[in-house]
């Protein structure tokens, strides 16, 4: 894995592709099925309450602050801006797209234009679109009245946000901690210095997709402080432990889980577990009567 990465070459696309169509043959019994059925048309998914949206930028224009496209499963919402208008996206070519990370995948050609995933424009956290939306479909009605929970899955790593992080870090070539990371990984790599040039650019990325994650949970849950609704928002994230793994601890799969469970079994964990667990029993119990 870090081998292909800091060489900078990607993964093979085509191997995570035929992995999609075969998915999506299972749970549709169509490889080439849309993510958005036309009206005049049964849809083979059963979405049940389940609206899903991703998003996309062109290929090239993934910096942060660039306006993502939102691929969805519903209707597009007045004055929405299309990605690619009349065009009728397939899931497969969705969830191949919302995956083109460009340090992992190559980019996406989808009718005629190309695309990757929109994470570098801010998207990694997407709970406030996912209240935008609702704002949309609630219009009309007071936040009272509108069906709204909240579960937000966070990284573990608030520790790596900008606040907590010293940017120079991974730019001396002296630094302890890259040099700790690069001679984990010398057998991996065939060139030490583009391991180096790539391990400043992951370190950046992964305080970006930290530092968007946190910002967008602190502004979220002062929205739901302000509605009144506290205990409608629930943000599941271990706060401690995952930020004293390096870039190298990609195969410590087992300490990562471990970390977590810990978190699930504190007193917080547990209470943040049950409480969630109390508010969705309710409104699915009603639903089934």
């Amino acid at each position: 894995m870090w081998g292909t990465i800091l060489s900078g070459e990607r993964f093979s696309s085509s191997e995570f592709e035929a992995l999609l169509f075969r998915v999506v043959h299972k749970y549709t019994g169509d490889a080439m099925a849309l993510l958005k059925q036309p009206k005049s048309k049964p849809d083979p998914v059963e979405h049940r309450s389940t609206a899903t949206f991703v998003t996309v930028v062109p290929a090239g224009a993934g910096s942060s602050g660039v306006e993502a496209y939102r691929l969805r499963s519903y209707a597009t919402p007045r004055g929405a801006v299309e990605s690619l208008p009349g065009y009728s996206w397939k899931i497969v070519e969705a969830a191949r797209t919302t995956s083109a990370a460009p340090m992992y995948f190559a980019p996406v050609l989808v009718n005629t234009q190309v695309f990757q995933d929109a994470g570098g424009s801010g998207f990694n956290n997407p709970t406030s679109e996912a209240i935008k939306k609702l704002k949309c479909s609630g219009a009309g009605k007071s936040k009272d009245e509108v069906e709204l929970v909240v579960l937000s899955l966070g990284t573990g790593l608030a520790s790596l946000t900008v606040e907590h992080f010293d940017d120079q870090r991974f730019e001396n070539p002296d630094d302890s901690r890259l040099k700790n990371v690069v001679n984990k990984l010398r057998s991996k790599v065939k060139n030490i210095a583009t391991a180096k040039e790539r391990l400043e650019q992951i370190a950046k990325q992964f305080v970006q997709v930290a530092t968007v994650t946190e910002r967008t949970h602190d502004d979220v849950s002062k929205r739901f402080l302000e509605w009144g609704r506290r205990d409608d928002y629930f943000r599941f994230n271990p706060p401690q432990g995952l930020g004293d793994l390096d870039l190298a601890d990609y195969m410590k799969e087992g300490l990562i889980v471990e970390i977590t469970n810990v978190w699930l079994r504190s007193p917080a964990g547990q209470d943040a577990t049950m409480e969630l667990y109390e508010k969705l029993r309710e409104p699915y119990e009603a639903k089934k009567m």
